[in-house]
């Protein structure tokens, strides 16, 4: 690990690229992305067609996520609404039926 010289503090800032002119050239994550193993040698560069349809993708994905996720309609006419004791007594009286 190199030793910063107190006395000059931009030669540091400069080795380290915190500013200049490297700094400043970087490019924006939109515009370019690195892929795979390595480092500089795998940046990949998007042109603006790219990045529109890859947005209209992601939209299309999101619009069927949120269609696939809707719940079923509940037919309300085939559920018993009330309580275990009425359900009890029903059941009980078509029991009395059947036995007599």
């Amino acid at each position: 690990m190199a030793v910063n010289d107190s006395a000059h503090p931009e030669f540091a800032r400069t080795a380290q690229d915190v500013e200049g002119e490297l700094a400043s050239r970087r490019p924006s994550s939109s515009d370019s992305f690195h892929g795979g193993r390595g480092g500089v040698g795998n940046v990949v560069h998007s042109t603006d067609s790219d990045l529109v349809r890859l947005r209209h993708e992601e939209e299309e994905r999101d619009r069927l996520a949120a269609e696939v996720a809707k719940p079923a309609p509940i037919d309300h006419a085939k559920i018993d609404y009330r309580g275990w004791a009425d359900r009890g007594k029903d059941f009980l009286k078509e029991k009395m039926k059947g036995g007599k």
